[in-house]
């Protein structure tokens, strides 16, 4: 079973991908250093989609843990803020609202969003 790359085997594979696109030893090779730039692009947008993804995991993971759910009402105002659903019934509402979803999420995990 092939294993993933973990991220010091692709920042490598990155940064040797654009080693070699700039080294002069390929101006003759069959691929030109335009589509190694392009490859080693798209390997790092590539990689800030899986971050963002991960960190979309953990705000889920987050949420089911603290029976919290994401709550606007454009009728009272502009944001987005929590609500946590306590196991006795009642709902504790989180102070400030925010202007997505995520920040919301962010802000209550006591992170800067």
């Amino acid at each position: 079973k092939k294993q993933p790359m973990n991220d010091k085997t692709e920042q490598s594979l990155t940064s040797t991908l654009r080693h070699i696109a700039k080294s002069a030893l390929y101006k003759t090779a069959m691929i030109g250093p335009s589509y190694l730039i392009a490859a080693a692009d798209t390997i790092d947008d590539l990689r800030a989609q899986l971050a963002e993804a991960q960190k979309d995991a953990e705000r889920l993971d987050w949420i089911i843990e603290h029976r919290a759910y994401v709550v606007s009402d454009p009728d009272c105002c502009d944001g987005y803020w929590l609500n946590y659903a306590r196991p006795d019934g009642t709902t504790w509402t989180q102070a400030t609202e925010h202007e997505t979803p995520r920040a919301a999420i962010d802000a209550a995990m006591g992170e800067p969003s």
